[in-house]
């Protein structure tokens, strides 16, 4: 039997060929997001809302990937566009067994989350879980290189039911109009050179510090400077987090906390719901480290930044656009007030630097190589650090998917090269949720650590509520 016909539509961008080209074995590059309901879902209805919603506005989820041989500059991978292309061929039905409570739907997840999508099929899949309390779940899983976790959060605000008149929903951007006919080919090797471009200087002009962003992208030398000492500073010091992968995964989350209680700390002590949230997330990997008898001082997580302008509409076909910055968390110290000063002093380096915007371009400039030598350079990169840790906001007023409102959500990028810890800081709706990603070789109990973590939230924005 002939496989069947398909039609090459557009060429990869190179940061989203970097994100293809990432998958290990026993760290599939996969976004996994789940999404909690109090009444029961449709599963037709969710698929309807996929097809009718979705994929018109996010044309790469109704696309596979064609691969060269080997990616070198302009040669690399394609969309292509699969003709009787459904949306139900992505949807699975499931129902948690007896008593289908957060344990279950915990294990679900976990066991999912080891499974690689198919490279023959567009990069997603949508579980719709029945017997979730009273309620259900849903587990969307696509692959990083459809989209980074902005551009998901943008995907779910298509799917939610249409407000009234013409509003955008709180925290949507517009989306850049679809084409209306396919380019000729002089039209598309033009916007082949376009992209190629901004990949390589046009999206440094969303620097931290939009106001030097000529002088980052015409800075070579110094941005090279800043690459080597990144890619060969000293790693961090051996603990049981840097052990080698098993590949089988754990994903836990805990109840959700009000987010204005978290705000309203952060704004008596200077700071931010983030600098709290990675003032916890140090403190609970320290008490971790402390029960498995290591004293260490400091670890560094892998921080992914969004690299978008405030306001610009959000291009579909643009999947990845965020850079990573490496922070030094002061896993060693045990006063959480200095250790808030010390998260702050790290964030604010970040925020100073041009660190996240560098290494975005050299991720564009690794999705021109072949991919041995591109996973080369991100174990280089990131076997330096022990954690990935992830801020996600999803939309600040509630919405609803085919008639059910959306009680909560959690999403975790995937954890890079040799790292196998991530963790991921969701706020909807008034609400924040933390979530917990932990390969099963370095730590066997996700839901002690978690616990761990929700505590030290708690003791951290006590402390800085009292600031």
């Amino acid at each position: 039997m002939l496989p069947p016909v398909t039609t090459t539509t557009d060429r990869m961008a190179t940061a989203d060929v970097a994100w293809l080209h990432m998958d290990r074995p026993d760290n599939l590059m996969v976004v996994n997001c789940v999404f909690w309901f109090d009444a029961a879902l449709d599963a037709g209805a969710v698929t309807q809302a996929l097809a009718d919603r979705l994929v018109p506005a996010f044309p790469h989820f109704g696309q596979r990937v064609s691969e060269p041989a080997v990616t070198v500059g302009l040669v690399g991978p394609r969309w292509e566009d699969i003709p009787g292309f459904r949306a139900a061929d992505h949807v699975v039905s499931a129902r948690l067994p007896a008593p289908g409570g957060d344990e279950e739907l915990h294990a679900y997840v976990s066991e999912q989350a080891s499974v690689p999508l198919d490279r023959n099929r567009p990069l997603w899949q949508v579980h719709v879980i029945a017997g979730y309390g009273s309620g259900s779940a849903v587990l969307l899983r696509t692959h990083h290189a459809l989209a980074d976790g902005t551009a998901l959060v943008q995907a779910l605000l298509t799917l939610v039911d249409a407000p009234e008149a013409d509003d955008l929903h709180a925290g949507q951007r517009p989306l850049v109009p679809a084409k209306e006919r396919p380019a000729s080919p002089g039209e598309a090797l033009l916007a082949q050179g376009g992209r190629l471009a901004r990949n390589l200087l046009g999206g440094w002009a969303s620097a931290l510090n939009p106001g030097r962003a000529l002088q980052n992208t015409l800075a070579l030398p110094s941005n090279w400077a800043m690459l080597n000492r990144l890619g060969f500073s000293q790693s961090d010091e051996p603990t049981p987090l840097r052990r080698p992968l098993s590949g089988q995964k754990l994903f836990t989350w805990a109840r959700s906390v009000p987010l204005e209680d978290v705000r309203a700390a952060s704004k008596r002590s200077g700071a931010t719901v983030n600098d709290l949230a990675l003032t916890a997330i140090a403190g609970a990997l320290r008490r971790h480290l402390e029960e498995q008898g290591q004293d260490v001082s400091r670890l560094t997580a892998v921080v992914p930044v969004n690299l978008r302008a405030a306001d610009a509409p959000l291009d579909p076909e643009q999947g990845n656009e965020f850079g990573l910055a490496f922070v030094r968390l002061p896993v060693g110290e045990a006063d959480r007030a200095a250790r808030l000063t010390a998260v702050r002093a790290a964030m604010d380096r970040v925020k100073a630097t041009s660190e996240a915007v560098v290494v975005y371009g050299a991720l564009s400039l690794m999705g021109q190589s072949p991919a041995q030598l591109e996973q080369a350079w991100i174990a280089l990169f990131t076997g330096r650090a022990s954690a990935v840790v992830t801020n996600i906001a999803g939309p600040r007023e509630p919405v609803s998917l085919a008639g059910v409102p959306l009680a909560g959500f959690v999403a975790w990028v995937p954890c890079t090269g040799p790292i196998g810890i991530g963790f991921s800081v969701c706020s909807y709706a008034g609400k924040l949720v933390l979530g917990v990603n932990v390969d099963r070789a370095l730590v066997s109990d996700s839901e002690h650590l978690l616990s761990v973590l929700g505590d030290e939230l708690e003791q951290v924005v006590a402390t800085a509520g009292a600031s």
